[in-house]
């Protein structure tokens, strides 16, 4: 009798490793499949962020982006007594190129523009489109 019970407990215990083995392997499995779910979300995350603060037309921040930058970038100098400088560059009298060779003509004027000042911004400086033919270019640690 006793080698019978001990026999049925065996069975039950082996019965309950391949059920942890199975519950594992499940697991392992659904840990995969999120991990997957949330590399894609994580990208799609990234390219709405583009898009929310990337302008278009420049391929450089917009305002919106600016907006966000400028208000750490001041409580940044402040809290550090650091100085920050911001430029304000328009073009001016830009809507007679628009008349004149047309709205592609302007937009690639303002890319061409854009990656120009690009080129001049050290590492650290924020650039961006604030509007039309308006770029801001925040510099922090300059006066």
């Amino acid at each position: 009798m006793r080698s019978a019970e001990e026999l049925g407990l065996f069975e039950q215990k082996f019965y309950l490793f391949e059920w942890l083995v199975k519950s594992n392997e499940d697991i392992a499995k659904t840990n995969k499949e999120l991990l997957i779910e949330n590399l894609k979300l994580r990208s799609e995350m990234e390219e709405l962020e583009k898009i929310n603060f990337i302008d278009c037309t420049t391929g450089i921040h917009n305002k919106r982006y600016l907006q966000v930058r400028l208000e750490e970038e001041f409580a940044r100098a402040r809290r550090y007594g650091l100085s920050l400088s911001c430029i304000f560059i328009d073009l001016d009298n830009f809507k007679s190129i628009n008349d004149t060779y047309g709205h592609l003509a302007g937009d690639m004027l303002l890319k061409e523009l854009a990656g120009i000042l690009e080129s001049l911004c050290r590492g650290e400086d924020v650039l961006g489109r604030f509007g039309g033919e308006e770029f801001v270019i925040l510099m922090s640690c300059t006066d």
